[in-house]
C-alpha cells in the first residue's frame, strides 16, 4: 500500500518520471508537473490500486495550481515517483 507521507518526502522534480502516455495526456490536457507535483504534496489518496503491474499504484485527488480539481495517478518504488 502506498502511503502518502512516503510520497510527499520524495515529492521533487528528480525523483519524479513521467511515462510517455502521461506526458502526452498531460499535453492535450494542459496539466504541468507543478500542477501533478501540487497534488501529491496536498491531496488526498481515495483508492488504491495493490494488484498493478509493475507497481502497485493509487488514485489522488487534489487541487491544480489554478484550483482545479485533479486526479493523479501514481505508483512509486520509494525511491521515484
Amino acid at each position: 500500500m502506498i502511503d502518502t507521507n512516503q510520497l510527499r518526502k520524495i515529492n521533487n522534480l528528480e525523483n519524479i518520471a513521467v511515462t510517455a502516455h502521461a506526458q502526452q495526456r498531460m499535453e492535450e490536457r494542459k496539466i504541468s508537473l507543478s500542477d501533478v507535483m501540487k497534488v501529491i504534496s496536498e491531496g488526498e489518496i481515495i483508492n488504491q490500486y495493490e494488484d498493478d503491474a509493475p507497481l502497485p499504484s493509487c488514485l489522488i485527488l487534489g487541487m491544480s495550481i489554478n484550483g482545479k480539481y485533479l486526479h493523479v495517478v501514481t505508483s512509486t518504488d520509494k525511491e521515484y515517483i
